[in-house]
């Protein structure tokens, strides 16, 4: 199986809603692991080109359409499908005021250009209730960036590593906990709580994995495109709405569909063809993550005033 389907337990909750056992055949095609206003599909040389290329709402389709990728269909997020899945019961309550926020992250193979400084500062001065911050393991491991929002009073948490089969579960737990869920920059979280009905709002000095630049533009474009999530926020039914048309809830399939869909209805010989042509990518990606994962702890052991610039 391509390795980026298994990112966050997509591949096990999709085969929970399918009926299919924990180790079921590979999912035959490339499954987006990720909300972007663009295909959220990896970079071109990750993907095999016969394989169908399986994006979640009408936008990152008509987005791939417009690129020339294909085989190409929308199925909708897995979180869509995670509700609906008997073996994940919601298992959280929310506590009245308490926000769960999501500081933008960097990944293995670029680290994030922003003031963690400057952010926990807003949001102590924006939230009245209980705050709880999850980082993204790779800034949860380094100390002095988790350090900064102990020290301001919060509770610092992470879901795990995005290979982990429950991270999904995990998250969606972390969410029913909370009833309202924030961000400084629109992401896949901040969805996912707005598809759980949880209020949902974008504050806070902008981050990039690219530059100062490439922040202030997406900034520009988010504000002109949800100019609610920046003004407030919204809520609710509102909330819910948002999300479900950018996680794609519209396609999401019925059990039957989503086997045949993923290639679970067909041949062994046709699943063993799909695993075999995965088998050398996945061991590659595989390799560099460890390789980027073994780099990313060197370079956490720096002094704190090399790897995070205070005012």
């Amino acid at each position: 199986m391509h390795p980026d389907n298994a990112f966050y337990g997509h591949n096990r909750v999709l085969a929970d809603y399918a009926g299919m056992s924990p180790d079921a055949p590979p999912i035959r095609g490339h499954v987006q692991h990720g909300w972007t206003p663009g295909t959220g599909l990896s970079e071109p040389a990750r993907l095999v080109s016969w394989l169908p290329k399986l994006v979640w709402s009408a936008s990152n389709r008509k987005v791939a359409e417009e690129r020339g990728i294909r085989p190409l269909e929308a199925i909708g997020a897995p979180f869509c499908y995670l509700d609906a899945a008997s073996t994940y019961p919601a298992a959280g309550v929310a506590a009245p005021r308490a926000t769960i926020y999501y500081p933008f992250h960097g990944w293995e193979r670029e680290a994030v250009h922003g003031s963690h400084h400057d952010l926990a500062a807003a949001i102590r001065e924006r939230e009245a209730g209980p705050v709880t911050v999850c980082l993204y393991w790779q800034e949860f491991d380094q100390l002095a960036v988790r350090r900064l929002y102990v020290e301001a009073g919060f509770r610092v948490i992470c879901h795990g590593y995005r290979n982990d089969a429950l991270f999904l579960a995990r998250q969606r737990d972390e969410l029913l906990r909370h009833d309202r869920v924030a961000s400084n920059r629109v992401g896949t979280a901040l969805w996912y709580g707005g598809y759980l009905g949880r209020s949902i709002e974008v504050y806070g000095p902008p981050m990039s994995v690219q530059s100062a630049a490439e922040a202030r533009a997406f900034d520009s474009f988010s504000r002109a495109r949800w100019p609610q999530l920046h003004d407030g926020g919204v809520a609710g039914a509102t909330a819910r709405d948002l999300a479900a048309e950018e996680l794609g809830a519209a396609f999401v399939m019925p059990p039957d569909e989503l086997r045949r869909v993923l290639g679970w209805d067909s041949s062994r010989r046709r699943a063993a063809r799909a695993a075999g042509a995965a088998a050398a990518a996945t061991a590659a990606v595989r390799a560099e993550h460890h390789a980027r994962r073994v780099a990313h702890h060197v370079r956490a052991r720096l002094p704190r005033s090399v790897r995070l610039p205070r005012r």
